[in-house]
């Protein structure tokens, strides 16, 4: 019985698969198109020719049948972030693959003891597009995202390059790239603090009383002056004493209020709108002194 592997040994395996892929790829990049080429007429007697080309993606099959569902994709995307596939690479990988799989129903003695093997492959590689579609093929003008980045470090840590140097294609790729996933700096300068103004202020009216609320009298903060400052003003006070009290020097007097305070006869104080007779009134009003029965 053989034994079972988990998903951290099929892991490794597609990624050592990857690995040697594009290894293989690097390595047979020119006699590539040719070699397929020839293997798309060749017959089946000569398929030597014809298997060069498996050998590149056999380690991908491997991987690729003993792999879960959800990591057919990263086979053909090599989503492993230590390699970078450039738009060239994946081009001419996915090339051969259709010639491959095209070999294997046209031909399939060409292919000798690794048919198998390649007709594995071309399952996962339908399923993969069936279920991701385009995505699943690798873009042709994909750039390397991290491949740059380490290999300059690790020329700046040897002393191939200099920090200027350095610095100077940093700024290059940024101004063509941008800066991805790259976090935004901090600002480097002094951050002054602030204080915001209060939403709920106090004032106090011109007959002392403590109103709360967004006050909306005249402040120092604004240049230049205001006529009508110092006036008094009839009617409701939208104005309080403070306005009167920084740029005024004095203070007008209040109004009347409006709620006010009586005695009844029996000596009991009542508060509200007083309707009795006003001095402010001129002339005489008949039966001011006269008692009246009921209400008073």
């Amino acid at each position: 019985m053989p034994a079972q592997s988990t998903s951290a040994d099929k892991k490794h395996q597609a990624q050592q698969a990857r690995r040697q892929a594009a290894l293989n790829s690097a390595n047979h990049r020119r006699v590539r198109p040719r070699a397929a080429a020839v293997a798309a007429t060749a017959p089946a007697s000569n398929s030597t020719v014809a298997v060069s080309g498996v050998f590149a993606a056999q380690a991908q099959t491997e991987a690729a049948a003993s792999a879960p569902d959800e990591a057919l994709g990263g086979i053909f995307l090599s989503s492993d972030p230590g390699i970078e596939m450039s738009g060239a690479d994946a081009d001419s990988a996915d090339t051969e693959l259709e010639v491959l799989c095209e070999l294997a129903d046209t031909n399939p003695a060409a292919l000798g003891p690794d048919l198998g093997s390649v007709r594995q492959l071309c399952r996962n590689r339908r399923k993969a597009l069936s279920s991701r579609g385009k995505a699943a093929i690798p873009g042709k003008t994909s750039a390397p995202k991290r491949g740059g980045n380490v290999a300059r470090a690790m020329a700046y840590a040897a002393g191939q390059i200099s920090g200027r140097d350095l610095a100077r294609l940093r700024r290059q790729e940024m101004a063509s790239k941008g800066r991805g996933d790259t976090p935004a700096a901090r600002p480097s300068g002094r951050v002054r603090p602030t204080q915001a103004p209060p939403k709920v202020e106090t004032g106090t009216t011109l007959s002392g009383q403590g109103v709360t609320g967004t006050q909306v009298e005249r402040t120092q903060t604004v240049t230049g002056n205001e006529s009508g400052t110092c006036r008094a003003v009839t009617g409701t006070e939208y104005v309080g004493a403070e306005q009167f009290a920084t740029f005024c020097g004095t203070q007008p007097e209040p109004n009347v209020p409006k709620v006010g305070i009586s005695i009844t006869g029996g000596g009991r104080a009542v508060s509200g709108t007083e309707v009795g007779r006003s001095e402010k009134v001129t002339g005489d009003e008949q039966g001011s002194c006269a008692s009246v029965t009921g209400s008073e």
